[in-house]
């Protein structure tokens, strides 16, 4: 059975872009960039090299350690609290904005615990180029 996960846009985000590949959003890692997720419920995501024009890029990735599924929003917070650390710029006043891949229902049923926090470009079209890990932006 393909389990999906739930996607939290903190801050609207971009279209779609097609032509790359799919990654199993199980496997993403620090590090790892890809384009726009545009389903609430996703099991792949459009892999990009991080050293071409993409739209996020992924920051941290923990494992949330309550015994019930807590809610997105809680687990956003995770995301927020890493931030600093990775970027090397508060969220505050970062050039980024952040999202959040959370366990659904269904998911953490079946002992997915896993939140991947990635960043993505705050205002406008563009796409990034590079890593945004440790930019101070």
């Amino acid at each position: 059975m393909k389990f999906t996960r739930s996607v939290l846009i903190v801050v609207a985000m971009g279209l779609f872009a097609a032509a790359c590949s799919q990654g199993n959003v199980f496997e993403l890692e620090v590090g790892q960039c890809f384009d726009t997720i545009t389903d609430e419920l996703i099991s792949d995501v459009p892999m990009k090299d991080c050293a071409e024009p993409h739209d996020n890029e992924v920051f941290a990735v923990y494992n949330v350690t309550e015994a019930v599924l807590p809610s997105a929003e809680t687990m956003t917070e995770g995301c927020f609290n890493r931030f600093e650390d990775a970027i090397g710029e508060p969220y505050a006043t970062s050039i980024y904005g952040l999202a959040a891949i959370t366990p659904t229902n269904d998911s953490w049923d079946d002992g997915d615990r896993e939140v991947i926090c990635y960043g993505f470009v705050f205002d406008g079209p563009e796409k990034m180029t590079g890593s945004i890990i440790g930019s101070g932006k």
